[in-house]
C-alpha cells in the first residue's frame, strides 16, 4: 500500500536536503486464515529487530540495506525523484518448526520532489504449512496416532520434519528450497490387538512438474480417513491418505511493525547536556518526527518547574487552552505539522525553548523528558539534561563514552565545553583502576568542535576498568569510569569442568552443553574400555587438576590399536572400523597472536607403528616420541561428513576440517590449505625439566589475508598419532591455556 503524507506543511529542516523522503512501515500478516490472532508487543519488537530491509532502484539495483527496522533512518530516507522498490524479509527461516515463520514483502513506490512518501510493506507468510485431519472412524482401529511429515530434501536427521502427535489439531511451518522433492510421511500407531502399525509414503503437489513439487504460502492438509476403497489396511479396515492444498491467507487483523517516533535535537546532540551560565541561555529546538500520526507528546521533569510551569507533566496533543497558554508563557513554542489527508492529525512537531524562559532557571542541574507515542502505540522517550552552572565543562549525570568506539582497546570520551576560547588547557585525565596493572593519571589532549570536546583513547587493555575526568585549565570534573570488553578466551581453558560416562569416557565440558568446545579421542578408545585423555590432580598449574593426554594401545581380547592421547577444539564424530573421524574447529571471529599455557611432557621411545607404509622418518620405531600443541585460524567454509555408526547414524555434520585416519581414506590437516589464515605450533621433543609444569607459547604466524571464522586448537602426546605411531606411555599434561591478542 503506497501513499504520501505531510507534503505541504513541512519546513525544509524537517524534510531534509534530498529532493524527497521515504518513510517506512512494515505490516506483517501474522498467521494463516484459520488461526486469527495478533502478536504481542514483545513479538512485534522481535519481528522488527529481525527485519532485513532493501531499498532498490529498478535500473541501478540495490541502493540501501538495513538490518533491523530500527536501523532505517527514522527521519526518513532522502531520495532523488524517481521509481524505487522496497523489500523486507521478517522472521525465522528454519526448515521445519511449530512456531517460527518467515515473511516477505515487496512494494514499488515513487519519490517526487519536496514530497514525503510513506511506504507500507505488507509481508505475507512465505512458509509452506502442514496440518492433519483424522476421520472419525480412524481412532476406532488405531490408537497412539502420530504422523511425521518431513521435507524430502536429503536430510534424514529429523531437523527438516515435524511429528504431529494425537488427534489434536496442529500446524507446522516448513521452508522449501530448490532441493525439495516434496514431502515424505510416516503414519504410526497401535492396532487394537496391540501390534505396532507403521506406513510411509511421499507426496508431491500434482500441479508441479519439477522440484520443489510444493508451493509456498500454501497449506497442505493431510486427510487420514476410513475409506472402503483405500490402499492402507489396518485390522481388516481400509484407510486412505489424501493431501488437500489450500492457499494460505493473512488474517484480517494486521499487525503493524513500524518505526517509532524520532526525537532529535535541531542542530545539537540531544544526548549531550545543554549548558549555560545563569541568565545567559541560548534557545534550542527539538524535532519530533513520526512515521504516522502522533497520539501523545508528553513533557515532564524538574525543568518545567524551573521555567515557571505549575504542573509537573503536560500532554502537548489535545491539552486544554489554559495549559497551552501556560506552556507558551514558560517560553515553549509548539509548531505542529499535519498530513494532507487528515488535517487534524499531528504527525510531526517542533518544540522551541526560548532564551527568556530558560533564563528563569537558577543555578543547578535539570532534566526534561519527552515521550512521543504514535497511532501504532510505538513510543520513544528521550531525556535532555540541562545544566545551569559556572563550571567550564559539563558532563551531566550520565557521562558520554561512545559505545560505537568502545572496543577491546579503544574508547572515545565526550563532554560539553561552554567556552573553549577561554582556556589554554582542555582535555581529559585517564587512569586504569582495575585490570592487570594500576596507573597514575595520564593527560589526553581534547579535540574541540564548537562546544563538544572529545578524545580518542587507544592502546587500552582489554577487560580493564578506567577512570576519567575532564580538565579545563585548573578545573577538574568529578570522576567517571568505563570498562573495555575482554578478548574472548577458550572455554574451560583450565579443564576444571568434566564428567565421565561409559560411552564417551571423560568429556571436558558440562554435561548439558549443547555445543561443547573440546573433544578428544576418548569415544574411539572407549570401544576398548580405556580413556586416553583424563583429568589429573597430581600435576597442575592452578585449580583442582590439569588434563592428561596419555598415548596407549587399548585392546580387548588381544585386539587393539595405538591411540595418541589428545584433546582438540571440535568433536569426535565416528569410528570407521578401528579408525577415527574427527571434526576440528570452533567458531572464532577474532584472530589471536599467540596461545600461552602450562605443560609437562614425559615421552617414551616410539615402540608402536601400525601403519608403516610411507611413514615419515621421525615416526619410525626407536626414535624418541614428541608431543605437540598447535593452533590454526581458519576462514569461512566447512566440510561435510555423514556419520556411519551410533545414535547419529545418517546425520550429516559440517566442520571447518574433517580428519580421517583410515589408511586408504587418510585425510589430515594441512597448514598450507586455502582456508588457513594463521598457524603456529610448539613441539615437545624431550621431557620438560623438573617435576612441575613449564610455561609455553605458541606464536601464530599469519599465513594469508582473510576474515577469521574458526579457531583450531589441537594437542597430542604423540606427534605421529595421526599415523598410529608413538610411544605407549608418552604423557602430556596441559593447564591454564590463554589466548594472547
Amino acid at each position: 500500500m503506497l501513499g504520501s503524507v505531510m507534503t505541504g506543511c513541512r519546513d525544509e529542516h524537517l524534510l531534509g536536503e534530498g529532493e524527497g523522503k521515504m518513510m517506512l512501515e512494515t505490516s506483517i500478516l501474522s498467521d494463516v486464515k484459520v488461526v486469527s490472532r495478533a502478536l504481542s508487543a514483545e513479538q512485534q519488537a522481535e519481528m522488527a529487530n529481525s527485519a532485513l530491509i532493501w531499498i532498490s532502484d529498478p535500473a541501478k539495483g540495490l541502493l540501501y540495506k538495513y538490518d533491523g527496522i530500527g536501523s532505517f533512518p527514522a527521519e526518513g530516507l532522502p531520495l532523488v525523484s524517481g521509481h524505487y522498490a522496497a523489500e523486507a524479509w521478517v522472521g525465522d527461516s528454519v526448515p521445519a518448526s511449530w512456531d517460527k515463520k518467515r515473511y516477505r514483502g515487496y512494494e514499488p513506490f515513487e519519490i517526487s520532489r519536496g514530497q514525503l512518501t510513506s511506504v507500507q510493506l505488507k509481508c505475507p507468510i512465505r512458509n509452506t504449512v502442514v496440518s492433519v485431519r483424522y476421520g472419525e472412524q480412524v481412532s476406532e482401529v488405531l490408537t497412539d496416532l502420530s504422523l511425521t511429515v518431513s521435507l524430502n530434501d536429503g536430510v534424514t536427521d529429523g531437523s527438516h520434519g515435524l511429528t504431529f502427535e494425537g488427534l489434536e489439531p496442529a500446524r507446522g511451518y516448513y521452508m522449501i528450497n530448490s532441493r525439495t522433492d516434496g514431502f515424505v510421511w510416516t503414519l504410526s500407531g497401535k492396532q487394537l490387538d496391540g501390534k505396532e502399525f507403521k506406513k510411509s509414503g511421499e507426496y508431491k503437489d500434482p500441479s508441479f512438474s519439477a522440484k520443489p513439487y510444493l508451493a509456498q504460502t500454501t497449506e497442505y492438509i493431510f486427510n487420514i480417513k476410513y475409506d472402503i476403497n483405500g490402499e492402507i489396511e489396518v485390522g481388516g479396515a481400509y484407510f486412505s491418505i489424501d493431501v488437500e492444498p489450500e492457499p494460505v491467507e493473512g488474517t484480517e487483523e494486521e499487525v503493524i511493525v513500524a518505526l517509532a517516533p524520532e526525537i532529535a535535537g535541531s542542530g545539537f546532540d540531544i544526548t549531550a547536556p545543554i549548558a549555560f551560565e545563569p541568565g545567559n541561555a541560548t534557545r534550542f529546538a527539538v524535532n519530533i518526527i513520526g512515521s504516522t500520526a502522533l497520539k501523545s507528546v508528553e513533557l515532564n521533569g524538574d525543568l518545567l518547574a524551573a521555567l515557571g510551569l505549575p504542573h509537573s507533566d503536560y500532554d502537548l496533543i489535545g491539552m486544554s487552552e489554559a495549559d497551552a497558554q501556560a506552556v507558551a508563557a514558560a517560553g515553549i513554542m509548539i509548531q505542529t505539522f499535519a498530513s494532507e489527508d487528515n488535517a487534524s492529525a499531528v504527525s510531526n512537531m517542533r518544540l522551541i525553548f526560548d532564551e527568556e524562559g530558560l533564563n528563569r532557571a537558577t543555578k543547578g542541574e535539570y532534566t526534561l523528558q519527552i515521550k512521543a507515542v504514535d497511532a501504532n502505540d510505538q513510543e520513544t522517550v528521550k531525556t535532555i539534561a540541562v545544566s545551569v552552572t559556572d563550571a567550564p565543562v559539563i558532563i551531566g549525570e550520565t557521562p558520554s563514552v561512545d559505545a560505537a568506539t568502545l572496543t577491546f582497546t579503544t574508547a572515545t570520551l565526550s563532554v560539553t565545553v561552554k567556552d573553549a576560547s577561554a582556556h589554554t588547557t582542555l582535555g581529559f585525565e585517564v587512569k586504569k583502576t582495575a585490570g592487570r596493572a594500576y596507573e597514575d593519571w595520564t593527560f589526553v589532549q581534547g579535540v574541540v568542535d564548537g562546544t563538544a570536546m572529545t578524545a580518542e583513547l587507544t592502546d587500552l587493555e582489554d577487560g580493564a576498568t578506567y577512570a576519567w575526568r575532564a580538565v579545563a585549565d585548573d578545573f577538574k570534573s568529578k570522576e567517571f569510569s568505563f570498562t573495555t570488553p575482554a578478548y574472548p578466551q577458550l572455554p574451560n581453558a583450565g579443564f576444571e569442568t568434566y564428567y565421565e560416562d561409559s560411552k564417551n569416557g571423560f568429556c571436558f565440558y558440562d554435561k548439558d552443553d549443547a555445543t561443547p568446545f573440546w573433544g578428544s579421542g576418548n569415544p574411539g578408545a572407549m570401544s576398548l574400555k580405556q580413556n586416553i585423555t583424563y583429568p589429573d590432580q597430581t600435576v597442575k598449574h592452578s585449580g583442582n587438576n590439569s588434563v592428561l593426554l596419555e598415548s596407549k594401545r587399548p585392546s580387548l581380547f588381544g585386539v587393539g590399536k595405538f591411540a595418541a592421547g589428545n584433546i582438540f577444539a571440535g568433536k569426535y564424530l565416528d569410528t570407521d572400523g578401528t579408525d577415527g573421524v574427527l571434526g576440528w574447529g570452533r567458531e572464532w571471529t577474532i584472530a589471536p597472536k599467540a596461545l600461552k599455557g602450562w605443560a609437562k611432557y614425559s615421552p617414551k621411545t616410539i615402540d608402536t607403528n601400525d601403519v608403516p607404509d610411507g611413514l615419515p622418518n621421525e615416526y619410525k620405531k626407536g626414535n624418541p616420541d614428541k608431543g605437540i600443541v598447535y593452533v590454526a585460524i581458519l576462514s569461512e567454509g566447512t566440510e561435510s561428513y555423514t556419520i556411519k555408526k551410533g545414535d547419529d547414524k545418517g546425520k550429516t555434520v559440517n566442520y571447518p576440517v574433517i580428519i580421517k585416519t583410515k589408511k586408504d581414506e587418510r585425510k589430515l590437516f594441512d597448514k598450507n590449505a586455502a582456508n588457513v589464515l594463521g598457524y603456529g605450533e610448539v613441539v615437545f621433543s624431550e621431557a620438560t625439566p623438573g617435576d612441575g609444569m613449564v610455561e609455553f607459547t605458541v606464536n601464530i604466524e599469519k599465513m594469508k589475508e582473510g576474515t577469521p571464522a574458526y579457531i583450531m586448537v589441537v594437542a597430542s602426546a604423540s606427534k605421529g598419532g595421526d599415523y598410529f605411531a608413538g610411544g605407549v606411555g608418552s604423557k602430556l599434561w596441559l593447564d591454564d591455556l590463554e589466548l594472547v591478542y
